[in-house]
Parts: structure tokens; sequence; C-alpha cells
């Protein structure tokens, strides 16, 4: 069965019900059909002729399903009766959403643009690549799929990348999504090469894409069909004389996948590969692009800055696993980042080589175990944060970012943000700050610093931004207040800083901090550094805790020190505690409050509680 919306207003929608029959009987059948649920919705009955059947059912007052962050997802049900005279023979029910998706490629200055609009508002599309998340897929729970999920929702993740290099994921992945506001762009199971253009697998192909897509259709979070991963892009790399076309199994991508998505859905977007677009398969002007110069061919993250994508589905930076997650797969002996063991545990090529190359790029490079994944970790959540921040100032511009890669499927040095043991990164909690509705941004210009304000809300942001030039030890240079405003669903600069705004101070002892202030509460803050890390002079800190028990398990800390703390990094010995955020800055004289779900009483949780930052 099918449930496709055929027509959708404010006051109704029209849901057409497909459903196949196979007979057993040469009796008159009747089908029944109603949206349970749906106030006002009648009951259709239709008689049945052949081995299908379609029946429309009008919903008054439609519950739209949004994107996370956009509004609701409200799920229908649409059951359906099968009727011998008056006797129920069978009976199904399947789950449906009210929802329209668009692809808009418009040609512009830059190209052509290439937008998501859902219910016909375009969406800035914010997430990560999915891979299997269990080297051995039968062992995966469903817990994994939920606590992986609810993180992507809680960092305001917007969109779901499943990998053709994978396999197509389990229904429970597919109804998390459908209930987290999880947009889904669905790579089919083609990736990195070319493939057989005999008879016997092109008929494979279509089978394997009809079976598919007659089984995942119902999902809303399902916006986008994708032929495959990087094989045109692959083919074209190495055949630069050639055009996607000449490439082997070209007529999967080109026709039999379009035609069976036509044929069969009809209400999503197919594009035939990512990446993918007019002329070079990865080309900046037009479709969607992979940037892999960073990292995998030795470029330094700054470089992000100077890529202008219209919508990037894949980029990413590796760190290493966390501490504690090694540690369950290593001996004492290998707890060293140059040990036979540590570059096992990293798939790249030269992968270790690169951590080392990138730290030293931005931080004091060591080898001690701990202090290594540490600065690791920092340097791949600056990387991140340096590309989305880029790519949302260009909205929509450059109209989605998905980094590589939300999840692992082993303990290892990746590119994922949580670990296998389901242990978060510091770029984990730094894409809840960088992908939060509301972001306030540095851009560094050759002729100062500017500040820009991107607001993914439909609503007009009206704040008060407040700007401070602060040294380490607490003294305020220069500072600012100017009330901004934020169109809906825009970027715009705020605010430029010319180099020589702020006189004369030392730049390997002060920071640009800026803050938006509406309705009384901080929606976004950021900070700006005049130089690397490894050149910044941090004065010795020391932190003072408070501890509040409010309820169960759940504690706050309240966190001050008199100088600036740079990326504090929270930890409960001897357990897994969750905290709300981490690898946070402390600005000198300032409280800061962390939440923490802790099996730890007071007593134990203040005994306990482990603390790491830069120095």
């Amino acid at each position: 069965p099918f449930t496709k919306i055929r027509s959708l207003t404010k006051q109704r929608a029209v849901a057409r019900v497909s459903v196949g029959i196979e007979r057993t009987t040469t009796s008159p059948l009747t089908l029944k059909v109603w949206a349970a649920g749906a106030s006002g919705t009648p009951i259709r009955y239709r008689d049945v002729k052949g081995d299908h059947c379609e029946v429309d059912l009008e919903i008054p007052d439609p519950s739209l399903w949004w994107p996370n962050g956009y509004g609701s997802q409200p799920i229908y049900t649409a059951d359906i009766e099968l009727l011998e005279g008056t006797r129920v023979i069978d009976s199904i029910s399947i789950e449906f959403a009210i929802r329209t998706v668009r692809l808009a490629q418009e040609r512009d200055r830059q190209g052509r643009s290439f937008t998501l609009e859902i219910n016909g508002i375009p969406i800035y599309c914010k997430g990560v690549d999915w891979i299997p998340c269990d080297t051995f897929i039968p062992r995966i729970p469903d817990s994994k799929y939920e606590k992986l999920l609810m993180m992507a929702r809680d960092a305001h993740m917007n969109m779901i990348r499943v990998w053709g290099g994978g396999f197509y994921e389990q229904e429970i992945f597919y109804r998390l999504c459908d209930r987290l506001g999880l947009m889904i762009w669905q790579d089919f199971m083609y990736a990195c090469g070319e493939y057989p253009e005999q008879p016997w697998f092109l008929q494979q192909a279509q089978q394997e894409a009809e079976h598919v897509v007659r089984r995942l259709r119902n999902h809303p979070s399902i916006v986008l069909w994708c032929g495959n991963n990087e094989c045109e892009w692959l083919y074209c790399t190495s055949n630069p004389e050639k055009s996607p076309d000449d490439m082997k199994g070209a007529e999967i991508f080109r026709s039999i996948l379009p035609a069976v998505c036509r044929r069969l859905d009809g209400t999503r977007p197919y594009w035939r590969s990512s990446p993918f677009g007019s002329g070079f398969p990865n080309d900046e002007s037009n479709g969607n692009h992979h940037q892999w110069m960073v990292w995998s061919f030795w470029k330094d993250y700054r470089e992000y800055e100077g890529n202008m994508a219209r919508f990037v589905s894949e980029f990413g930076f590796q760190a290493p696993a966390n501490r504690k997650t090694l540690e369950d797969v290593t001996l004492p002996g290998d707890r060293h980042p140059q040990s036979r063991i540590m570059e096992h545990h990293n798939k790249q090529t030269d992968g270790q080589e690169r951590l080392f190359r990138f730290q030293a790029a931005h931080y004091r490079v060591c080898v001690e175990f701990d202090d290594f994944i540490y600065r690791g970790q920092l340097v791949q959540a600056e990387a991140l944060k340096t590309g989305i921040e880029h790519w949302r100032r260009r909205k929509f511009s450059t109209a989605g970012s998905l980094f590589w890669q939300l999840n692992d499927c082993w303990p290892v040095s990746s590119w994922a943000v949580v670990d296998s043991a389901l242990r978060p990164k510091a770029a984990y909690y730094y894409s809840r700050r960088f992908f939060s509705p509301i972001l306030v941004s540095f851009k560094r210009t050759k002729r100062g610093v500017e500040l820009w304000g991107s607001n993914d809300t439909l609503e007009r942001v009206g704040a008060s931004l407040k700007v401070t030039l602060f040294s380490f030890k607490g003294k305020v240079h220069w500072k600012s207040t100017r009330q901004i405003t934020i169109p809906r669903n825009a970027s715009k600069r705020l605010l430029f800083l010319p180099a020589t705004k702020f006189g004369q101070f030392d730049p390997s002892a002060a920071y640009l901090h800026a803050c938006l202030i509406g309705k009384g509460s901080s929606l976004s803050e950021n900070r700006f550094f005049f130089l690397e890390p490894k050149h910044l002079q941090f004065p010795q800190a020391r932190i003072t805790l408070r501890i509040e028990n409010r309820k169960d398990i759940v504690s706050i800390l309240s966190l001050r020190s008199p100088v600036f703390v740079k990326n504090l990094r929270l930890e409960v010995d001897g357990e897994d505690a969750l905290f709300d955020d981490n690898y946070i800055d402390l600005d000198p004289g300032r409280q800061k409050q962390i939440t923490v779900k802790s099996k730890s009483g007071i007593v134990r949780l203040k005994k306990n509680l482990l603390m790491k930052w830069l120095s």
C-alpha cells in the first residue's frame, strides 16, 4: 500500500491510497478505507477490479509534517479493510504524513541553486552522513538507533544522509526519523565504482530499486532519492576527457532508478549521485558537492571558507575516539598515538600522520595519550565549526551542509562525532552550538572582522548584539552594544570591525566575545581569537564549582573562573555521565551552568568530576 498526497491547501488535503491485491477468490470484493484519528474524514468504499485499487481520502484541516526545528511531525494512519460482502477477509494499516517536497534549482549569478523546500518553505539542511552503526549488523539493538538519532535531533540537525556504501536501514531507523523530524537523503546502495551493464545485472538493479521504493515510500522523512555515492565524480576525475554517461553502469543512474522512482513514488525528487551537477560532477556552481580537498588532500580547514558550493552533502575531519572507548580495546602499552595498534585503528591512508599534521597547525603537539586525544578532538570540532559557519553565512547560496559522519561501526580514529561506544566527541557538543537555529558567527577578512547572524526560524529576530574585547585576565579593552534584526529564514552581516578599531592590545592574550540577547536571554554566543591556540598565552586558572541537585540523577554544575578558560572538558570518573554541554569556554568572572545526568550523588559527583582545559 502507498498513501500519496495528491493536493494540499490549508483547508484540506487529498490523499490517494493505493493498494495491491492478491486474489484467492472470484467473489466480488470491496475496499474500505479511512484515516484513523483525522476528525471529519469520511470512510470510503471502492469495488475492487483487478489486482490494484485506488481510493482518495479528503482530510480536512490537515496538520503538516515539518523538519526538526520548523514544526511538529504529526503521523496519520490509513486503515484499510478488504471485504467479501460484509465479512472482513484482510486488513492493514499504514502510516503516512502530509507534506510536500520540492528541489528548487533556479539560475542565479553563481550558477544554479540547490534548495529543498518542504511545504513551500526553503529549508537550510543541517546534518550528517550516516554509516552502518555496527560492523556486525544483526547485533544492532533498537536502543542504539534511538540514542544516535535523538542525539542528532538534540543537536538541531534536520537531515541524515544514508550513505550508498552501507545498506538500506532497518525499519526502526526510518520510523524514528519520521517522528524526530529528521529528513533523509536516501542513497541507493551503489558507491565509488562502475557497475556491469549486462541485462542480468540491469534487471536485478531494477528489481532491487522497486523493492526499496515500495518498502520506504510511505516514510515522510525521506525527501530525496539519490542514485549513488561518488561514482560519476570518481570516474570523471580519472577520465577527464569523458562524461558521466560514458561510465559503466550509467544506465542504472541515468534511466532505471529515476524511472522506478517516478512510477512507484513521484512525491520526492530523484538526484543522480552525490556529488553531481551539470559539467564536472563535483562543481561548486550547481548541484551538490563533496569537499575533500581539506583533510584527504592535506589542506587545512581554513580553506573551507573559500568553498562556494550550492549544497555540501559530504565533508569531514578526523579525530580519535574517546579515551575510555580506546582503553576498552587496547593494552596499556598500546596507548600511544604512534603504536601499531593505534595505527591499525585508523583506516585512512597516513591517518595518524594527518592527525599530527593538523594538530601541529593549531595546537601544541603532544604524544601523551589523553592529551593527544583531547587536542585531536578539538581540531575536528574547530574544523567542522569553520565549515558550517561559513556555509550558513551563505544561506541560501549554499542551502545545506552535511558533515561526514555522525556515527561509527568500531572503535577507531575517524570522522565520526559520536564514537562506536556512543560517547560524544568534542565536535558533537560543538555541533549543538553551530547548528543552533539562531547563530552569531565571526568572519575573518583582510581588513578586519565581520559579525554575521544566521536565522533558521520563520520569524524575524530582533536582538541586542553585544561585542566585547576581553583580555584573558578579564580586562575589558573595548565593548559595543547595538540593536540588530535578522530577517526570517536568512543570514545577514550585522557588523564590521576594522583591524584598527581596538587600539593597542596583546593578540596572544585577548579575544572577541559576541552575544545575541533577545527577550532577556542569550540566543547565541561566539568567540574570535586573533592567533592559533598554540600561540595563545593562557593564564593559570582555578575553577570554582558548585553543584545543586535538581531531581533524581540530574544536577546543575555552576562553574566560574577569574580568568579565561578555553575548551573545558568535563567527565565523571567511572561512569558515562551525560552533559548538556561540554568542551566549553569560561569567560573571566562569569558563571556557566551545565546540566549533568549522573548516578553519583552530590558528594561523590564533586569528588569524581574530572576537568581538563587548554593551558
